[in-house]
C-alpha cells in the first residue's frame, strides 16, 4: 500500500471508529435510561445489542489498524510499533472494549443485572472507549495550525475537538446515578465526600486536557460547549421519548471559561506553563466548589449527596481539583505528542482535511 493509499485508509478508518464510538454513546443512554427505570430484565436486549454492535464495529478497524502496522516499512515490529504508536493507542483501546463485552457478559450473569454504574465490566468498557475516542482526537488535533482559533479551525480541528467532547461524554457516565437521582443502596455506602471530591476532580481534569491538546484560544469553553448540547439533547431524547426524568447534567461550560480565562490572564503574565496550569486549574476548581452545590440545590436533586456535604469536603475538593488540573494537562500534553507528523501528516489532507502545521 503506498503512502497516499495508506493515509486515506487511516483517516477513514479513524472517522469510523469515532462514528462508531458515538452510535456507543447513544446506546449506553439508552441503556443507562431502562436500567434506572427497571425495565432491563434480560442482557440481549436492543440497548445492549447496539452498545456491542458499536465495540465489535470499533474491533474490526483495530484489527485492519494493526495491519496498517504491520505493513509499516521497518526493520523490526518495534519500529513499527514506535513508529505507529497513535494507531497502537487505538488498537490497545479498542481492544479493552471488545475484551470487556464477554466480561460485561459474564458479570451479569453471574450476580444478575448491575445496580451501578461503577460495576468493573462497565469501568473496563468506559476506559477503552474513553481511551479510543481521545486517540482519534488526538489524530484531528494533527491539523490544528498554530494560531488558528475557533473561527479558523480547519474541518479535522473540530473533529478533533467532537471527539474529544465524545471522551468526555462517555467518561461523564460514571456520575449518572448522582445526576439522575439514583440514591440507590451502591450510591448509599459511599463516603459522603464521594460526589464533591470526585467532581471536582473530574472536571478539571476534563477542561485542562482539550488545552493541552488541541492549544488553540477558548478550545476548552468549545468542547465544553458541546459537551453541554449533547447532554441536553440526551435529556430531552429522555424525557420526550423514553418517558423518563433524564440525568440532569451540571453545566461543565463553567469550569471551562474559568480555566480558559485563567490561561488567558497567566498568557498576560508571561507565566510559565505550570504556572498557567496552576492558575487556571485553581479558577476552575472554585467554580466548581461554588457553583456545584448552588446547581444542585436549584433543581433539587440529591440534596443529601449532591449539595450538602460541598461545606465539609471543598477543602478536599479544591486540593483534588488542582491536582486534576495539573493531570489532565500533562495528559494532554503527552497525547500531543502523538499527533500525525512527518509523513503521515498527509494522512488528514488526502482524506480531504486541512493539512496541520508544518
Amino acid at each position: 500500500m503506498d503512502e497516499s493509499r495508506r493515509a486515506r485508509f487511516v483517516a477513514r478508518m479513524v472517522s469510523l471508529n469515532l462514528v462508531a464510538l458515538v452510535a456507543a454513546y447513544m446506546s449506553g443512554q439508552w441503556d443507562a435510561t431502562e436500567h434506572a427505570k427497571g425495565a432491563v430484565d434480560t442482557f440481549w436486549y436492543a440497548p445492549h445489542i447496539g452498545i456491542y454492535f458499536a465495540i465489535f464495529t470499533a474491533a474490526a478497524l483495530s484489527i485492519a489498524g494493526l495491519v496498517v502496522i504491520l505493513q509499516t516499512p521497518g526493520d523490526s515490529l518495534r519500529s513499527k510499533l514506535r513508529g505507529n504508536g497513535l494507531l497502537l493507542i487505538l488498537v490497545i483501546a479498542n481492544a479493552l472494549g471488545f475484551t470487556g463485552a464477554p466480561l460485561d457478559a459474564w458479570w451479569h450473569q453471574t450476580f444478575g443485572i448491575d445496580l451501578t454504574v461503577w460495576s468493573p465490566p462497565h469501568l473496563h468498557l468506559l476506559a477503552g472507549m474513553v481511551l479510543a475516542a481521545l486517540a482519534c482526537a488526538v489524530y484531528f488535533a494533527g491539523t490544528i495550525r498554530a494560531g488558528d482559533s475557533i473561527t479558523t479551525l480547519p474541518t479535522g480541528g473540530w473533529i478533533s475537538i467532537l471527539a474529544t467532547s465524545v471522551a468526555i461524554l462517555l467518561a461523564a457516565y460514571l456520575f449518572f446515578e448522582y445526576e439522575a437521582g439514583l440514591a440507590n443502596a451502591a450510591v448509599r455506602e459511599r463516603p459522603t465526600w464521594t460526589y464533591p471530591v470526585l467532581w471536582t476532580v473530574f472536571a478539571t481534569f476534563a477542561v485542562a486536557l482539550p488545552a493541552n491538546l488541541c492549544r488553540f484560544r477558548w478550545a476548552t469553553t468549545a468542547i465544553a460547549t458541546i459537551y453541554c448540547v449533547g447532554r441536553i439533547g440526551v435529556l430531552v431524547v429522555d424525557r420526550s421519548v423514553l418517558d423518563f426524568s433524564g440525568a440532569i447534567p451540571y453545566p461543565l461550560v463553567i469550569p471551562a471559561v474559568a480555566f480558559d480565562a485563567g490561561q488567558l490572564v497567566a498568557e498576560g503574565r508571561a507565566l510559565p506553563r505550570w504556572g498557567s496550569t496552576m492558575l487556571a486549574g485553581t479558577a476552575a476548581s472554585i467554580s466548581v466548589i461554588v457553583s456545584a452545590p448552588l446547581f444542585w440545590a436549584a433543581v433539587g436533586v440529591l440534596p443529601n449527596l449532591n449539595v450538602q456535604p460541598w461545606a465539609a469536603a471543598s477543602p478536599a475538593a479544591l486540593a483534588a481539583g488542582i491536582a486534576g488540573g495539573f493531570a489532565g494537562a500533562w495528559s494532554g500534553a503527552k497525547l500531543r505528542h502523538h499527533r500525525p507528523q512527518g509523513p503521515t501528516e498527509s494522512t488528514a489532507t488526502t482524506a480531504g482535511i486541512a493539512a496541520p502545521e508544518p
